[in-house]
């Protein structure tokens, strides 16, 4: 696996831990997620969302990375004679 390829592994490994980490708060936080000390407490609702952002983020990131590097099928060897 070269370096790219694991750096786009490593933003959806990311992105997906956050989202679901913020997801779980948000619940918590507007009490449907029961038996924890953040349960009803507003604001881990709010920092939920602000986790589920930059999860969002960072997924948009790696969906970025991965089309960047497929191009559009013309590679730069190619265009170098060009």
């Amino acid at each position: 696996m070269n370096r790219e390829n694991f750096m786009k592994v490593a933003l959806y490994v990311v992105a997906f831990s956050l989202l679901t980490m913020g997801t779980i708060w948000v619940l918590q936080g507007v009490n449907i997620l029961p038996d924890s000390f953040m349960t009803g407490q507003i604001v881990w609702a709010k920092r939920g969302g602000m986790v589920d952002l930059c999860g969002i983020a960072y997924f948009a990131a790696a969906m970025w990375k991965s089309r960047r590097s497929s191009g559009d099928g013309i590679s730069s060897t190619e265009n170098r004679g060009k």
